[in-house]
């Protein structure tokens, strides 16, 4: 009977030499508690009272160390403890390169009720001295100025709210005990333990990407008592529902109860998933900062110049509106707040010895920077850099959290929470707006978003999302949508003029998430992927119908590989200045830098200056999605007024941000998106050129230490798609979980949620260039394709007028007189002169039936299946002023030859059809969907509930 060690990187064979730990004793049966599913398949024990002898083999430099009897004694020790796990232990003369990274986890590990107790006991005093920590810091060095540049861009682009920053509290409580975990693990032999055991997950300390922690006879109200779950700190008096309603046609703003079985998946403040567990130093939240062979990890700084150099390749086919309609869609689904100090106040981590804050990650900048000078001062420099608020609420790896939803709900136009929508809304179902007067006689007044001037360096704007004034091409993105859904409220009132304000403002926020929606899968992502892609991973809209792809088990949480990494390729795409052209598309003078309109749109104060953008981001180039990226954001990123050496660097934030956020590396990630593993650099070459696969050696010391972001940035693009294989993966699985899991999906067929067949039919028309056109202050011609450059065969301008856009009618109430009511005693619906309880059914007309609900009456077609017995029953006239009667039999009642009953109105949409006859004065309590009255039509409806009763 012997036992023979051997080690390299668990689940991965870095070579054909390789083999997995492994522990084998020759003997009796297996003991059945060991070989259970989670057991590698090559760990055996058998019975060890069997043994004769032992020997220990370990392979050094080619040599061979045996151990005799000798060591009996121990080993059967460990098989008499068979319940308890054996650890994997490095082998310390294993090549460099081959050893096992540090974030590597062991076996399964148990732990008793009172060690976690006492864990959490250590974590609060952990805590509570960082917190004294920091505000002794606070009073003696103050904190970072707001208008620096890391300070605009902790307290305007990554600003926590006060609940974001209750939950980190939790977080960070959680993250320090699985610390104090880690190290009990670590420090013991895995043996049998006594009291209520506590298993969390399998292959792993912690189990890193479930919701659900197996705690056995520890249940997670224990928990609860010793770590509260966060409040809530919001004070607008307002909260969304504590129980989800399954009838409500309109998503939440928050996003909570998009899944009506776990209604916090994917809603605002909760945090990241991943494509691949965690990769810590400490294997909880500490960031890597060596590599595969122990070596320090390059300076990202270094990286970004090296491997990110500012060189300009002009796109011969997109416009600079590619650039900034994916920058307005990305804060639509993301963002990640920065931690915060005493009093909310934002951690000075500029200079090099900031990282003894543990939330501080300064990054060096090298004595021979390219760009910065040596300081004056002799010491060495750093860009400030904060990390991310983590939002996790269970034991386990530090995961970040996400402050919007994980929706594409055009939550960057409305807000994340029900309290910020409520500080953007307008009366009459509109949002806020700052009005200036109109450019022309047949123009309309000028609509801006709400001022702000709070940390800004000039002017700013309010908008859902607080990052909408980080420079005025991201503002004006938020302007146009704003001026979109005011625009559809005051259709939608002038058609509808029984609704209520309430439900104005829904349908119109409804109508522009489906428009974000449509325009982002049939216009954004076939530009980034390719048609194949697309096509290849089932990412097509359809023509028509619906779609009913919606996934009740799937997570809709952003993955964090998108979120720190591929999503951000659009970085290189970004100009050094935007230009502005004139109303016969001449080019003007000057164009606006970067550098000078950070946190500052005061340009667009100027009258003309709203259009002139629009179209030079119509007209302009952008630059090709490749490794490179603009000086003005590599160099001047955020870079403050009258300080030319104090900007940051965009592409080293995102190295940095990647390691803090505890990606693994681009190795990985091409093994996940079934790539070759490169072992050598030459492995490479498939994706990438040689010298961007020869520029990543000479920074890296191992192919296994590319961080995810440069690499696939790095990769050559896949045919007719912007990005590379890699990145082009992770965008795919990313933007499957934005339609397969949301309830809320605009082609969905769902009976609750859907839009009508006509209502879809014209929102299938949607394109960003008629949205543009519909909001310009001076709207005269555009390009077919916003997102392509200007071409007079392929993509020609076209007079504005020109262009499809939805046609509201589609939305038009017909033939019911209904409005909400409320009273002492409940809430009700007057349906023709009848009182309806909320949620109850009435039949208004032979072919519609409306329901009461809080926001007024939601009505829906029935399907005939005999015309002329209806016909019969309720009369010709009855009929004809049923919109569905005479879409089903039109046949009939339009005396045309009698033939088979015609399809449903869900196949044969009503387009375009001229408004009705207007009705009676909409009164004070509103809430009517409908303009036509059924004044006289009481004898009709007795018969026709007498018939169907």
């Amino acid at each position: 009977m012997s036992v023979s060690w051997s080690h390299t990187r668990t689940n991965e064979m870095r070579s054909s030499s390789s083999s997995t730990p492994s522990l084998h004793l020759v003997g009796a049966p297996t003991v059945e508690h060991l070989t259970s599913s989670r057991q590698p398949p090559d760990v055996r024990i058998f019975d060890c009272l069997s043994c004769i002898s032992i020997s220990r083999t370990r392979k050094a430099n080619g040599r061979t160390a045996m151990y005799s009897a000798s060591h009996i004694l121990g080993f059967v020790s460990i098989c008499l403890f068979a319940q308890a796990q054996l650890t994997q232990m490095p082998d310390v003369n294993a090549p460099e390169e081959r050893r096992p990274p540090p974030w590597e986890p062991p076996g399964r590990v148990y732990f008793t009720k009172d060690q976690v107790l006492r864990a959490v006991e250590r974590a609060k005093e952990r805590l509570k001295a960082r917190k004294e920590e920091e505000f002794l810091r606070w009073s003696e060095n103050g904190c970072a100025d707001p208008p620096s540049p890391h300070g605009a861009m902790a307290a305007l682009f990554n600003k926590p709210t006060p609940d974001a920053l209750e939950r980190a509290n939790v977080s960070h409580l959680y993250e320090m005990a699985s610390q104090e975990l880690f190290r009990i693990s670590t420090n013991r032999v895995r043996r049998q333990l006594g009291g209520d055991l506590i298993d969390f997950g399998p292959n792993s300390v912690f189990e890193d990407n479930s919701l659900n922690i197996n705690f056995g006879q520890f249940q997670n109200s224990d928990i609860i008592e010793v770590i509260p779950p966060p409040p809530s700190l919001q004070k607008c008096g307002l909260t969304e529902p504590s129980v989800c309603d399954p009838t409500s046609p309109f998503r939440t703003f928050s996003g909570v109860c998009n899944n009506l079985a776990r209604p916090n998946l994917g809603r605002s403040l909760t945090p990241y998933t991943r494509l691949l567990p965690a990769a810590y130093q400490d294997r909880v939240s500490v960031p890597r900062v060596t590599g595969i062979s122990g070596r320090p990890l390059p300076s990202p700084r270094i990286i970004s110049t090296l491997v990110h150099r500012d060189v300009s390749h002009l796109s011969s086919r997109f416009s600079l509106m590619l650039m900034q309609f994916g920058q307005f869609l990305d804060h639509d689904i993301s963002f990640t707040p920065n931690h915060r100090s005493f009093s909310a106040s934002i951690p000075d981590c500029a200079s090099c010895d900031s990282s003894r804050h543990p939330e501080c990650m300064p990054i060096p900048v090298p004595i021979n920077d390219p760009f910065h000078p040596p300081p004056n001062n002799g010491r060495p420099k750093c860009f400030a850099f904060i990390r991310s608020l983590p939002g996790q609420l269970k034991f386990g790896p530090r995961e970040q959290v996400n402050q919007n939803s994980a929706f594409i709900d055009a939550s960057q136009v409305y807000g994340e929470h029900i309290c910020r929508t409520t500080s953007l809304r307008a009366p009459g179902g509109r949002m806020n707006a700052t009005f200036f007067p109109p450019m022309g006689p047949n123009s309309r007044a000028r609509e801006l978003l709400p001022q702000v001037t709070s940390n800004c360096r000039g002017t700013c704007f309010a908008a859902g999302d607080g990052r909408a004034s980080e420079q005025p091409g991201l503002t004006i993105m938020h302007t146009i949508f704003m001026r979109e859904h005011n625009r559809l409220a005051d259709a939608l009132h002038q058609i509808n003029p029984r609704w209520s304000e309430e439900t104005v403002f829904h349908q119109a926020r409804k109508i522009v998430a489906a428009q974000a929606q449509h325009i982002a899968f049939s216009e954004f992502l076939p530009r980034i992927l390719g048609p194949d892609n697309v096509a290849k991973n089932n990412l097509g809209l359809l023509s028509d119908g619906y779609y009913n792809g919606y996934n009740a088990s799937c997570d809709p949480r952003v993955y964090n590989e998108f979120v720190a990494a591929a999503f951000r390729f659009g970085h290189s795409l970004v100009r050094p200045h935007l230009p502005r052209v004139g109303a016969r598309w001449e080019p003007l003078t000057p164009p606006l830098l970067l550098r000078e309109n950070f946190f500052d749109s005061s340009s667009l104060m100027n009258p003309r200056m709203m259009d002139e953008l629009i179209r030079g981001l119509l007209a302009s180039p952008t630059e090709d999605a490749d490794r490179f990226i603009s000086g003005e954001v590599t160099n001047h990123l955020f870079e403050a007024r009258r300080n030319p050496f104090s900007g940051l660097d965009i592409a080293a934030l995102n190295i940095q941000r990647g390691r803090d956020h505890g990606l693994q590396s681009y190795n990985e990630y091409r093994a996940m998106c079934g790539l070759k593993k490169a072992i050598v650099w030459e492995d490479l070459l498939g994706e990438m050129t040689v010298e961007a696969a020869e520029t990543l050696r000479n920074v890296y010391g191992n192919v296994d230490d590319v961080d995810l972001y440069p690499g696939g940035a790095s990769e050559s693009a896949l045919p007719g798609a912007l990005v590379g294989p890699t990145f082009s993966c992770i965008i795919a699985m990313q933007f499957r979980k934005f339609r397969d899991c949301d309830r809320f999906w605009y082609e969905t067929g769902s009976q609750v949620e859907r839009f009508s067949p006509a209502q879809l039919a014209e929102l299938r028309k949607t394109s960003l260039s008629k949205i543009i056109c519909n909001n310009m202050d001076v709207p005269i011609d555009i390009q077919l394709a916003a997102l392509d450059l200007p071409n007079g065969s392929t993509n020609p301008r076209v007079d504005c007028k020109a262009l499809n856009g939805i046609d509201l009618n589609a939305w038009r109430e017909f033939g019911v007189q209904g409005r909400a009511l409320n009273s002492g005693r409940g809430s009700f619906c007057q349906i023709n002169e009848r009182v309806v309880r909320i949620g109850e059914i009435q039949l208004v007309l032979p072919c519609t039936s409306c329901q009461c609900t809080i926001t007024g009456m939601r009505c829906k077609s029935i399907r005939v299946t005999d015309c002329s017995a209806l016909i019969s029953r309720v009369g010709l006239p009855a009929m004809r002023q049923d919109e569905v009667c005479m879409a089903q039999c039109r046949r009939i009642l339009s005396n045309e030859p009698s033939g088979p009953p015609g399809p449903p109105l869900a196949t044969a949409p009503l387009l375009g059809r001229p408004p009705g006859p207007p009705g009676p004065p909409a009164p004070e309590e509103g809430g009517i969907l409908n303009n036509l009255s059924l004044k006289g039509m009481r004898p009709l409806f007795n018969r026709l509930l007498g018939f169907l009763g």
